[in-house]
This record gives C-alpha cells, sequence and structure tokens, in this order.
C-alpha cells in the first residue's frame, strides 16, 4: 500500500493488517520542497530516494545535513522502511508514488459519490464494457488474417519504446534500479 499519509488512509491503516506498507515518495519530495526549498528536495531526488544502499542513503543524509538540517531531521523523522528503497521491506514493483491511486481516483469519480455497492456494479460494468469492446475488436482482426488485435500491438510497441529508454544501475550484486536515459 502505497498513501500519502492522508488522515483517511492513515484511519484505515489497519484495516489490512497483512499488507506491506509504503510512503508516496513524491509527496515526501513535494514537502521538502515546499518547506525546507528547492535544494532540499534536489539532494533528496538525486542522492536519498534512490539510494540502494544504507552507506548511500547515509551520504545522503549527510549532504542534507550539510544543506538544511531542518529537513534533514525532517525526513529523519519519518521511518526508512516506509519509503527508502533499501530499507523497504515490501516491494514497490516499480512504482514508487501514488500516481496508480490517483489515476483510478479519477476513473472511479462517479463511483466514490455512491452507495457501497453501488460503485462495484459501476466498475464491473465498466470492466465488462471495456473487455467487450476489446473483444469486438479482436474478432474483426481476427477476420482480417491478424496475429495480434491492435490493443495487443499497441501494448507490445509501448512496451519496447519503454525497454529502449530504460537504463539499469547496480548498487552491488543484489540491488538495482532501473532508471529512464533522462534520470527519473
Amino acid at each position: 500500500m502505497i498513501s500519502d499519509r492522508d488522515k483517511g488512509l492513515l484511519k484505515a491503516d489497519n484495516e489490512i493488517p497483512l499488507a506491506n506498507r509504503a510512503l508516496c515518495v513524491e509527496h515526501i519530495s513535494h514537502n521538502l520542497q515546499n518547506t525546507y526549498g528547492r535544494p532540499s528536495r534536489l539532494i533528496f531526488n538525486q542522492q536519498i530516494r534512490h539510494a540502494l544502499t544504507e552507506q548511500k542513503v547515509q551520504a545522503g543524509f549527510a549532504a542534507l545535513r550539510d544543506t538544511s538540517p531542518n529537513a534533514a531531521e525532517y525526513l529523519e523523522d519519518i521511518p526508512l522502511i516506509l519509503w527508502s528503497s533499501s530499507y523497504l521491506l515490501g516491494k514497490r514493483y516499480g512504482h514508487n508514488t501514488s500516481n496508480l491511486v490517483e489515476v483510478m481516483n479519477k476513473w472511479m469519480l462517479e463511483e466514490r459519490r455512491m452507495c457501497v455497492l453501488d460503485p462495484l456494479h459501476s466498475l464491473w460494468s465498466k470492466c465488462m464494457d471495456l473487455h467487450f469492446r476489446r473483444l469486438q475488436e479482436a474478432k474483426i482482426e481476427d477476420e482480417k488474417g491478424a496475429i495480434l488485435t491492435k490493443h495487443t500491438t499497441k501494448l507490445l510497441q509501448e512496451s519496447m519504446d519503454h525497454a529502449l529508454v530504460r537504463n539499469v544501475r547496480y548498487a552491488d550484486a543484489d540491488n538495482a534500479s532501473v532508471h529512464t536515459y533522462s534520470g527519473k
């Protein structure tokens, strides 16, 4: 579970006892900039956030303390196991932010205002409509003799495009992270 530490989410946190918890590092990054200035955010993003070893995290904290002791104190008050790649207990599966939640919240905008069972029915209907449209498209492509549907071809092309701009950075023999060439 990746959280932005919203009060409602904190109250619901204990309702899923076996879930691994993580905090949205983008929210932490924005909090650093808004409260302690852009240099603090830059150090967090460039030296601490993606560090895969304890030594690199500590070196980043030292740089942050030199720039802004208050920012370092703020970050030290957030348990490392909730946001640091090298300390996190669970797996993030490539997700460091709550962006997926934000996307789902937008997709479920109408459903969020409904009574409990109505959103389930509405979401089920949306999913079934999507699958039906894809099935219809697949039948048309099959009649044309195509090996892949347009949707599958698009997904495959997007995957290949993403793979071309990825770079694996190894921290040691057991730890690595994947970054785009732009450094994100």
